[in-house]
């Protein structure tokens, strides 16, 4: 099983954009949802909200919904590439299929896991309960070093 390693740094005071330019949420129902299939995540993408620029007038990635949610995504060479394209000009579908496509590269082997794992729940309570026999094990010297300096033994 592969662990989930963390990518980004996100400081104080910083979010995840949504999908109106808004901080991403549920509750703005402006959200993305990791598992979501191919079909969802390009309908969700393609509700974007874009100005009304023409297609090929020049574009500036640092005010852009779909080049925040591209960067987190995208190789550093792949930002790059694209961040040329807007400024050369590119039309918001094209860019926001851009954007599906390096999400959908991104999610591609973790959905595949989550299915699998959701398809196995056998193997989903493997998983919980080897998690709580180690957890069940850490909590117990805690409590035991508790115990000790509460009583001052």
């Amino acid at each position: 099983m592969i662990e989930p390693k963390e990518k980004l740094q996100i400081g104080a005071g910083a979010y995840i954009v949504g999908l109106d330019g808004r901080k991403m949420s549920k509750s703005y129902d402006n959200s993305i949802g990791i598992w979501e299939n191919e079909k969802r995540l390009k309908k969700l993408i393609n509700k974007i909200t874009t100005d009304s620029s023409e297609p090929d007038a020049p574009k500036d990635p640092d005010d852009s919904v779909i080049m925040d949610l591209y960067r987190l995504f995208a190789t550093p060479e792949q930002i790059s590439h694209e961040e040329k394209r807007f400024r050369e000009g590119i039309g918001w579908g094209y860019a926001k299929a851009d954007l599906f496509e390096v999400v959908n590269d991104y999610l591609s082997e973790p959905r595949k896991e989550y299915e699998r794992l959701m398809n196995d729940k056998g193997e989903l309570d493997r998983i919980v309960k080897n998690g709580a026999d180690k957890a069940r094990a850490i909590a117990s010297i805690t409590m035991d070093r508790v115990r000790k300096r509460m009583t001052g033994f």
